[in-house]
């Protein structure tokens, strides 16, 4: 697999021009521009990517899942993460950011970028935006052009790095806007994630495992982040709190069977240990399993 370790390398790799600035690149593209430049086959980078593009044609993998392109997207891409473009064609002009790691360093956005979890989203779950939204991240592009064009001074970096950082915050503004669109797909998906739940425990005799958010994302074909965030923005609550209340009733009605004893308990809930299951269940209801009994009777 090839890797590249500065966006000269990149760029050069996909035979386009060559970038002002070492460590940030930008560039616009006009409908299907895209075709000039070499297909590479799957590569890695120490760079952050941000695409606005609407694909008509081919397509893009991102950790060998592809995108969906059907309107014009925003995909954001982190570094060291595999990434393929096959036979691309656009429909719209659009624009490619990338910047290093390094170009971040002692800015704010250097810590706050690894928080930002629409990095971490699978690639069919890139942010859909509508016309009055596709201007606000143009007008965020057109401010980095001006600054990436002109004469670089001591407020150069810190005046771009100012807008990827609005673009961030916007970003994060229009996923919460398509998350609240998708209202009755996230109630539907809202359900299945409880059924999962459920199914982890459903067979009694089996040796049971603590459930974890990556291990349901899986079973609902979505990354881990993305559906915490679904559930977030429909529930108020993250998947790993949903597994947590989950599990304490779980362990509510198991602790009520008399032929159960606690350490029974922990071991069909998937505790390892059974100090471990009670001090859960401790910080969950603010107290221990034999006192939760005790109370019972």
């Amino acid at each position: 697999m090839l890797h590249f370790k500065s966006i000269g390398q990149t760029l050069k790799a996909f035979n386009a021009p060559k970038t002002r600035h070492p460590q940030f690149h930008l560039m616009s593209f006009d409908a299907c521009e895209l075709e000039q430049y070499q297909q590479l086959p799957v590569f890695t980078a120490d760079l952050y990517f941000v695409f606005f593009k609407k694909i008509v044609e081919g397509q893009i993998l991102y950790g060998h899942s592809r995108y969906d392109h059907t309107q014009g997207t925003l995909s954001f891409f982190k570094p060291r993460q595999a990434i393929e473009f096959q036979k691309t064609k656009c429909d719209e002009r659009g624009f490619i950011l990338a910047f290093h790691e390094d170009f971040l360093l002692d800015t704010p956005l250097f810590d706050a970028i690894k928080r930002l979890g629409f990095f971490d989203y699978d690639v069919r779950e890139s942010l859909h935006v509508s016309d009055a939204e596709k201007a606000v991240i143009w007008q965020h592009f057109d401010l980095m052009e001006a600054e990436y064009l002109g004469n670089e001074d001591e407020f150069s970096r810190e005046l771009i790095v100012a807008q990827l950082q609005s673009l961030f915050v916007h970003a994060k503004r229009f996923y919460k806007r398509q998350f609240l669109h998708r209202q009755p797909l996230n109630s539907s998906l809202f359900a299945r994630f409880q059924q999962a739940l459920a199914a982890n425990y459903a067979d009694e005799l089996a040796e049971h495992r603590l459930p974890n958010v990556a291990t349901l994302a899986e079973k609902l074909a979505l990354s881990p982040k993305y559906l915490s965030d679904l559930l977030k923005a429909e529930t108020g609550k993250t998947a790993q709190e949903h597994i947590h209340l989950f599990v304490v009733n779980e362990a509510k009605n198991l602790l009520k069977k008399p032929e159960l004893n606690v350490s029974e308990v922990a071991y069909r809930l998937g505790f390892e240990y059974n100090s471990h299951f009670t001090k859960f269940f401790k910080s969950k209801t603010g107290m221990s399993p034999t006192a939760f009994l005790a109370g019972e009777n």
